[in-house]
């Protein structure tokens, strides 16, 4: 078996250890005291409630060093038969696959080998990873794994590659909810599994290369977890919207530019055609704002995307609004130096331009992810 290294992670002044110091614990502390901890910090951690994919898999990590550690602080006795028996259930899985000719990567786990004593070390390694390469593994693997998934929960890896692992076993490996990486490439996974793919909340690679799950499918993953990377070609990664973020910004400053030079050429508005109830200096200022809102908003989109944050909630559209509310209130206020009016009116125009330039964005976001499900099959 291959071994990964973690490192202790100290303690805090008090004597405690930085995973309960992350969770907030005071010493002593019962397992469910570490859970009631975490469900109240895993509220705002979670990417979709404004926290980042590593700020979530950080407290994921914590919460399983602080449950371990409580466990062993509440019993040594009973947690020390219970994980030498646990030991040996997990060497003779370690042999089954690898008779197989499959790989298991073990990851020791020092930062409590520290509180319990370095004989114990081994005792206390954990799967990290499984290679489950080639024919000989495949669906039928999957439930042997689901058998002893008390053996695989720090599993945050998997790689079937070339396997013969189908739809339906990809689909039970939702049993391993901390998975960070799968390789699918050369198996017979379709488009049928990619709402199985997107369950994955920690997932942040997938390999798709020879996989049966065709571009459409492929499109479907950026635009639904655009923080996944997804290897569908050799040495070309796609990436969501990542690599697009510095040309948006471009496009943005140009056109911005645009806009307050427009704005600011002295004229006799007087002179412009007028409408019934306003002069189409307002169609002017209602269409500009649009185009700018449409913009930042997908500025916005790969930012999160960046950050691993995905593209859920209108709310993270809402700075869209307030920043070009300031520059609209700035750019009227400025017009009066070069012989123009500020207008209240032309600042309502602007706001009503960019509030339907974030809807544009925002639908046509929706109609794109919906051709891609079908599409997608």
């Amino acid at each position: 078996m291959a071994r990964a290294e973690q490192r202790n992670p100290g303690h805090a002044g008090d004597g405690r250890p930085d995973y309960l110091v992350l969770l907030g614990v005071m010493l002593p502390c019962s397992v469910a005291d570490v859970e009631q901890a975490y469900l109240e910090k895993v509220k705002s951690a979670h990417p979709d409630r404004g926290g980042t994919q590593q700020q979530f898999l950080e407290l994921q990590t914590a919460y399983e060093r602080a449950k371990a550690y409580a466990s062993f602080s509440a019993s040594r006795r009973n947690w020390l038969s219970d994980s030498i028996e646990r030991y040996a259930r997990q060497r003779e899985l370690s042999e089954r696959i690898e008779s197989r000719g499959g790989r298991v990567e073990v990851v020791s786990l020092d930062w409590l080998a520290s509180e319990i004593g370095e004989d114990f070390a081994q005792v206390m390694e954990q799967i990290e990873g499984l290679s489950l390469t080639g024919p000989e593994f495949d669906d039928t693997t999957i439930d042997e794994l689901m058998a002893d998934r008390d053996l695989l929960t720090q599993l945050h890896w998997i790689d079937l590659s070339g396997s013969l692992v189908t739809d339906a076993g990809l689909q039970k490996l939702k049993a391993f909810p901390y998975l960070k990486r799968i390789d699918l490439s050369g198996t017979n996974v379709t488009n049928a599994s990619l709402r199985t793919l997107t369950s994955f909340e920690p997932l942040v690679w997938v390999g798709l290369q020879g996989a049966r799950i065709n571009k459409f499918g492929r499109f479907w993953l950026r635009i639904d977890r655009p923080n996944l990377e997804v290897a569908a070609r050799q040495a070309r990664p796609t990436r969501g919207f990542r690599g697009y973020g510095l040309l948006i910004a471009a496009v943005i400053v140009l056109y911005w530019c645009s806009m307050a030079m427009a704005t600011h050429i002295p004229m006799d508005q007087a002179k412009l055609p007028k409408f019934r109830y306003f002069s189409i200096d307002k169609v002017f200022h209602f269409c500009s704002y649009a185009g700018l809102a449409f913009l930042l908003s997908t500025l916005v989109a790969a930012i999160w995307s960046t950050h691993g944050r995905g593209w859920r909630g209108a709310a993270r559209y809402a700075p869209v609004l307030l920043v070009v509310a300031l520059y609209g209130a700035i750019d009227e206020l400025s017009q009066p130096p070069v012989g123009r009016t500020a207008d209240p009116v032309d600042w309502v125009a602007d706001m009503l331009g960019a509030t339907t330039g974030l809807l544009v964005f925002l639908l046509l976001r929706w109609i794109l992810k919906q051709i891609a499900i079908r599409r997608a099959g």
